[in-house]
Order: structure tokens, then C-alpha cells, then sequence
């Protein structure tokens, strides 16, 4: 019998900024947050040049990560057996530049040297999380030696993938069964530990990570063989079938954290004066805010806001997982000489994917009239 204990840590720290060599002053433009960011936005000739910041550069992000694994092997006659558990905790703390700094566009450069944009675009809000995942797993396996000819590979593996939540409850998602036409806060949910300052009075909590139920079924059977059908080397066949579960990671939550009330990204298409281009948005310090569908409620009423883009998480999601099998047949001609033909295949089930929610289900259609 051997037992093996791992503890392990690593973290990784970034750290990238603006040096910001020219300010907005200084070239005569203004933008309603030029007091927390002085330089100059992303000025782009497309197809030509650039002049300025990236549109998202400025990050700040530590990430530790704690592990624990104990691993059993124990042989007892023809069976060789292997136990395991693993945990994980996972810390990542990151404050983004989302767009803070503006983008202006141009089509020429002939529209650049007399100052006409034809785009811009600018963002703002609570740009900083701290999320927080838990991962669990534990197997079982048995390399079986059912004869000289054959040996078996069975194994069970049992995971538990932790979806993020934020220390502060900063997650919010649309969710489309809630919503309802003219009616705010129009499907836009936030998550259930979020703070005091951070809550908006008619604004529903689900659940610390927005889903609704979490993912507690995954069981993931692996089999394989290595069969000798007339003993010796000269003739092998070996197959194998498994599933492997894909951990979503932080991605999802990542690309939300630009949602309302958190957040507002803003365009403006021909702003017409190079010396005010940017849209003008809340300050940081104004967010959150109650997202408001434009639109006329149950009564009447004309609803007025900015209009929303928003990366809404399925509340539903569930844990991927790739299905691997494989079969291979391998024959000793001589003793510096071996054939092996193969398949190798697999599955992808419950894979990511991005759909575009269709307007005309959220909004009726406008009515004609005679």
C-alpha cells in the first residue's frame, strides 16, 4: 500500500498601465472622466495607425490558487487499485480598464487632419472583482488483470466543478423569462450576497453565482482493455472509452462584468467635434445604476435610458464534457517491425456557445395603423 500527499500554491500577479506621456488638455479634448484619466483616448485611422492606449490595457490581477491531492494504491492479487481526492480553491482579484479611456475612430485620414470621427466609443462603472471557486473531485480505479490475455481498466471519477461568485455579490445577468416589456427592471437580475451599497430596490437576487441550480452529477465512467487474443507480443488490441468533464472556468463571469448596473458601455456615431467625441456617462463613482429598457410600459408611459447591451449567463448552465474513445490494433511482424492502425474519436456534450438573443421576442412588434 502507498499513500501520496500533495499541498500545493501558486499565484500569478500582473500588473500593466498607461504612462500616459500626452493629456487631453493638451490636445483640446474633453471627456467626462478626464480627472481619473488624464491621457488621451485610442485614436485610430482604420487600416492606417493608431495613436494612444489600447482600448482595455490598463490591469491589475492577482491569482492564488490553493490545491490539496491524496493519492491510495494498494495490489492485491490481480487487482491493482487506486483511490484519489483533490480540492481547489481558487482567489482572483482583477480591476480592468474597460474602454474608460474612449475610442475614436476615423475612416480616412483626410477625415483625421480635419478632426471627423465617424465612431466613438467609451465605458464606465465598477470594474473590479474578486471571485472566489471551490473545485472537488474523487476516483476509483482498478487495472484488473482478467487473464494473461486480458486486463481490464475501470475507473469512476466523481467532480465537482464551483461556479465563481464575487466576495461582494457584483454579478448581474438578463434573464429572459423575466422579462417583461416596459416594465424595469426588464429581466436584469443581481447576484444574491450583494452588498448593501451595491443593491437597487426592485432589482431581483437569485443565487452568489447566478445559476440556478449547481451542477452536482458529474460522474464520469472510464473503461479500457488490452487484449492479446493469441498471447505473446505479436497481436495486441487495445480500446478505451471516458468521459472528461471541461471546467467553465471564470470565463463567463469575466464577460459580464460589463453588465448593467455595474457598467455602461456607450457609442456615439459621428459625434461631429473631435474637441467632445466621447459619449458622456456616469462617473464610476455614480454606478450602480437601474437599467432601463427604452421602450413604453403596460401604461403608456415612453421609458427612457441608454440603450443596453448586456453578456447574459445562462442560469441554467451546466458543466461540459467530452466523451474520448478510441480502439487500436497493433501486430509485431518482427522484431523491428510493428503495424498499429487506430480510431480515435470524441464528443463534445453541453459545450459553450454564444447565441444572440433575438429582439423581436422581448419587444412586440409595433401595431400598424390605417
Amino acid at each position: 500500500m502507498v499513500n501520496k500527499a500533495r499541498v500545493g500554491f501558486t499565484r500569478v500577479y500582473a500588473d500593466f498601465s498607461e504612462a500616459e506621456p500626452i493629456s487631453l488638455v493638451s490636445v483640446g479634448i474633453t471627456r467626462f472622466n478626464q480627472a481619473q484619466f488624464p491621457g488621451i483616448p485610442s485614436i485610430q485611422v482604420l487600416g492606417q495607425f493608431r495613436v494612444g492606449p489600447l482600448p482595455i490595457f490598463d490591469v491589475l490581477t492577482g491569482i492564488n490558487n490553493n490545491q490539496y491531492s491524496d493519492t491510495l494504491s494498494y495490489t492485491r492479487g490481480r487487482h491493482t487499485l487506486k483511490f484519489g481526492v483533490e480540492f481547489k480553491r481558487e482567489q482572483e482579484n482583477f480591476n480592468v480598464d474597460f474602454f474608460q479611456r474612449g475610442v475614436v475612430l476615423f475612416l480616412s485620414f483626410d477625415d483625421f487632419l480635419k478632426g471627423n470621427p465617424f465612431l466613438s466609443v467609451a465605458g464606465s462603472g465598477i470594474l473590479n472583482r474578486n471571485f472566489r471557486n471551490f473545485d472537488a473531485a474523487g476516483y476509483v480505479q482498478d487495472d484488473f488483470k482478467v487473464s494473461p490475455k486480458l486486463t481490464l481498466n475501470l475507473g469512476l471519477r466523481y467532480k465537482i466543478d464551483g461556479p465563481p461568485s464575487d466576495t461582494e455579490g457584483r454579478l448581474a445577468t438578463f434573464d429572459p423569462q423575466r422579462y417583461q416589456v416596459g416594465n424595469p427592471p426588464n429581466g436584469f437580475v443581481l447576484a444574491g450576497n450583494v452588498a448593501p451599497q451595491f443593491r437597487i430596490p426592485g432589482v431581483p437576487l437569485v443565487s452568489n453565482t447566478l445559476l440556478k441550480t449547481s451542477d452536482y452529477n458529474n460522474l464520469a465512467p472510464r473503461v479500457g482493455f488490452a487484449y492479446k487474443p493469441f498471447g505473446g507480443h505479436a497481436l495486441v488490441v487495445r480500446g478505451g472509452y471516458g468521459i472528461f468533464y471541461s471546467r467553465i472556468s471564470n470565463e463567463a463571469a469575466v464577460f459580464s462584468f460589463t453588465n448593467p448596473p455595474f457598467a455602461e458601455l456607450g457609442t456615439s456615431f459621428f459625434p461631429g467635434s473631435f474637441s467632445d467625441p466621447l459619449p458622456h456617462l456616469p462617473l464610476p463613482s455614480q454606478f450602480p445604476i437601474a437599467p432601463v429598457i427604452p421602450g413604453i410600459n403596460a401604461s403608456g408611459t415612453a421609458l427612457t435610458g441608454a440603450p443596453i447591451s448586456a453578456f447574459a449567463i445562462d442560469p441554467n448552465l451546466e458543466t461540459p464534457y467530452i466523451e474520448q474513445y478510441n480502439l487500436t490494433i497493433q501486430h509485431e511482424f518482427s522484431k523491428d517491425f510493428v503495424l498499429e492502425v487506430g480510431y480515435v474519436g470524441s464528443h463534445g456534450v453541453k459545450l459553450l456557445r454564444r447565441v444572440g438573443i433575438a429582439q423581436s421576442l422581448l419587444a412586440p412588434m409595433p401595431s400598424a395603423t390605417s
